[in-house]
């Protein structure tokens, strides 16, 4: 019964532990999880549920914790969200982090579970690099159009070059989205978008090619455009895995089994 007991203990520990590491933490430059670090202040006092949240801290090392002073735009810490693991709520909320420096690079990599509540046809700011994604060299994930998910990189103003993938989704699912820019590729193909590790080829009709500049030394804003604050997220967000790197396809598929295994969202063919 003992030996028992002890292999047991050693199981979930080990379980337990893996979901404490990233697989693949070469170029992690944000990581953000909810079950993780989730303060209702500057990081003293851990959010219980139902409180909002002040600061959500950065576990990829780079100290890059996302935050909100003003009270009524933080985000609500909510347990038992997904897979028995918490997410943050948002609505008319947003977080921010300090300056991410993309200047040196013109590739990422962008991991995200999340859902929205409501389908909003004006549009839903996931996250975006840069205050208006239109008018810095920064990309963004949107969900918008009714449902579609939007994601696509902007250099610098609108209709200055930018490049994009759309795919529908359902709403009220937590989905795994990860979001590859490439504007080291020739032509109009530099986003590519991947749900629930389904690659996704329908391209959208907003391809304008730009790949002659890195990306930009700006805040990652989540929930919210910062510009404006005009395209809130109406949904939940349980992590966020940020690279200023393009993953190999080996890497993509230790991510995958790691979000996928973590929150028992299963791969299929049918993506949404």
């Amino acid at each position: 019964m003992i030996k028992k007991l002890i292999l047991f203990s050693a199981f979930l520990f080990s379980f337990t532990f893996s979901f404490a590491q990233l697989p693949v933490t070469a170029g992690n430059v944000l990581w953000l999880k909810a079950d993780a670090a989730v303060y209702t202040d500057a990081g003293v006092t851990a959010a219980t549920n139902g409180q909002p949240v002040q600061q959500w801290n950065d576990q990829s090392g780079a100290a890059k914790n996302a935050t909100q002073a003003t009270l009524a735009q933080r985000p609500t810490f909510v347990t038992n969200s997904i897979n028995s693991l918490p997410a943050l709520h948002f609505t008319n909320s947003m977080l921010v982090t300090p300056n991410i420096d993309f200047s040196t690079v013109d590739k990422a990599d962008i991991y995200i579970i999340y859902k929205s509540v409501t389908p909003n046809p004006a549009g839903q700011c996931v996250m975006e690099l840069g205050p208006d994604a239109n008018a810095v060299i920064g990309f963004d994930l949107f969900e918008n159009l009714s449902g579609v998910a939007y994601t696509g990189f902007w250099t610098g103003h609108s209709g200055n070059g930018w490049n994009a993938q759309t795919y529908p989704v359902k709403a009220d699912v937590f989905k795994v989205i990860n979001s590859t820019y490439d504007k080291s590729i020739a032509g109009g193909s530099e986003t590519f978008l991947r749900v629930n590790g389904k690659d996704i080829t329908i391209a959208g009709a907003y391809q304008y090619n730009d790949n002659t500049t890195n990306f930009s030394n700006q805040p990652l804003y989540i929930g919210n455009r910062g510009s404006g604050l005009a395209y809130p997220l109406n949904g939940d967000i349980a992590e966020i895995i940020v690279y200023d790197r393009k993953l190999t396809a080996a890497e993509r598929t230790q991510v995958d089994s790691y979000l996928q295994t973590k929150y028992n969202i299963t791969c299929s063919a049918q993506a949404n």
